[in-house]
C-alpha cells in the first residue's frame, strides 16, 4: 500500500457519516461537493468514469448555476444522497479502462484501485434504492439523449440541449474544473478528462498488467461491471 492508497482509504472514511464528512470538510478539504440538504443532484461514480464530462454537461446546458453534488467517489456520499431522496445519476465504465486511468491520475496502486472499484460498484449492486445508472460510452456518444433523461428523471432542472455547438463550452468547462481541483494555474494531461495520447499509451501499459498479473480481480471486478451494466439507462 502507498501514500495515495492511504489517502484515498482516509477520504472513503470520512465519508461514511455526517460528522466524519464535516471534520474532513474542514479540516482536510473545503471542497463543495459532498451532497447536502440543498443539492439539486448527484452524479457520482468511481473515478475517471466521465464524472467531469457529466458534470459540465449539465452545467453548459442549464439555464441557472446547479448545485450539484459530484466527484467524491465514495460510497459514503451514496449513503448520504439516498437518505436524503436526492436523485442520483451513477456512472459505470468498463473496469480496464477506468482502473487504469485512476492509476494514472491518483497514483494509487493497481490493486488498490481494482479492490476500491469491487467495492464501490458492489455496494451499488447491493442497493435496492433506485439509482440511474449510466454506461460511459453511451453518454459520449449520445450526450443529447442524455441531457432528455435528466429532464425526464428531474423535472424541475432547467435544463435545454443547445446541440453540437456547445461542444467547446463543455470542453472549456472541464479545463476550468480541472483547474479548480488541481488549485492550479496548469492543465495536467495525465488529469484532466479530455482525449490525451499520452495518457492511452500510460493506459494501455496499465492495461497489459493488470491482465497478465490481476487476472482474477479483474475478472471478478468485470462481472460487477456487467450487472451493473445491465441496470443502465439505455440512451
Amino acid at each position: 500500500m502507498n501514500l495515495q492508497d492511504m489517502r484515498w482509504l482516509l477520504k472513503d472514511f470520512a465519508a461514511n457519516s455526517l460528522l466524519s464528512q464535516e471534520i474532513y470538510r474542514r479540516f482536510i478539504s473545503s471542497s463543495g461537493n459532498f451532497v447536502n440538504v440543498d443539492s439539486d443532484i448527484v452524479v457520482e461514480g468511481y473515478p475517471r468514469s466521465g464524472n467531469t464530462f457529466f458534470a459540465a454537461l449539465l452545467m453548459s446546458h442549464s439555464l441557472r448555476p446547479l448545485k450539484m453534488a459530484r466527484h467524491r467517489h465514495e460510497i459514503g456520499q451514496l449513503k448520504r444522497a439516498i437518505s436524503l431522496d436526492k436523485p442520483i445519476f451513477l456512472l459505470v465504465r468498463n473496469p480496464l479502462n477506468s482502473v487504469a486511468s485512476f492509476v494514472i491520475r491518483e497514483g494509487v496502486s493497481i490493486s488498490f484501485a481494482l479492490k476500491y472499484y469491487m467495492e464501490f460498484y458492489g455496494y451499488v449492486e447491493r442497493s435496492k434504492e433506485s439509482l440511474n445508472v449510466i454506461c460511459f460510452s453511451e453518454m459520449i456518444d449520445r450526450p443529447s439523449k442524455l441531457i432528455k433523461l435528466v429532464q425526464a428523471r428531474v423535472p424541475n432542472l432547467p435544463l435545454t440541449y443547445y446541440g453540437t455547438g456547445s461542444d467547446m463550452n463543455v470542453r472549456s468547462m472541464i479545463i476550468n474544473m480541472e483547474l479548480e481541483d488541481s488549485g492550479g494555474s496548469e492543465i495536467r494531461e495525465t488529469h484532466v478528462g479530455i482525449p490525451s495520447k499520452k495518457r492511452d499509451y500510460e493506459k494501455e501499459i496499465i492495461s497489459n498488467i493488470i491482465e497478465r498479473k490481476y487476472k482474477k480481480i479483474y475478472m471478478e471486478c468485470r462481472s460487477i461491471y456487467e450487472r451493473v451494466y445491465s441496470k443502465r439507462y439505455v440512451l
